[in-house]
């Protein structure tokens, strides 16, 4: 069996001066997302001829993702910098606090007379302990 090398993957050179820029500049950016500067970083070094071993322990990250950035931006350039559309999880698959501990969506917790006169006293009593404590002097 033979060894297998990664492929090497380079940036393709920017579309014209604008677009190198735009990169250039964020990758020299300090108020932008932290990702986005992170993988102009990426490019410019790539532009600079650097492999992506090199970029990689100088940006602290795997080579592989190295080159999937690149080639993410090869072929979709300057939008390929962002996460894609859909990437994490969806928001309605998550549970809350509340769900998680009594099983029920938070619209049904507190709809009985009942329940909510508990929640209001135990807002209640909760606010009475915390101006408590802020009354008290301070111990070691």
């Amino acid at each position: 069996m033979g060894w297998v090398l990664p492929k090497v993957v380079v940036a393709r050179p920017a579309r014209d001066v604008l677009e190198e820029r735009k990169i250039r500049k964020l990758a020299g950016a300090r108020h932008a997302p932290g990702d986005w500067i992170r993988r102009a970083r990426m490019i410019t070094a790539s532009w600079d001829g650097k492999s992506t071993a090199v970029i990689a322990d100088e940006l602290g990250c795997h080579p592989q993702t190295v080159r999937e950035r690149l080639h993410r931006f090869n072929t979709h350039g300057l939008e390929g910098l962002g996460d894609r559309s859909g990437s994490g999880r969806i928001g309605s698959g998550k549970l809350t606090g509340n769900r998680r501990s009594t099983g029920r969506e938070p619209s049904d917790i507190g709809s009985s007379p009942d329940e909510r006169c508990n929640n209001r006293t135990h807002r209640a009593s909760r606010h009475r302990f915390r101006r408590r404590a802020a009354s008290r002097p301070r111990t070691r």
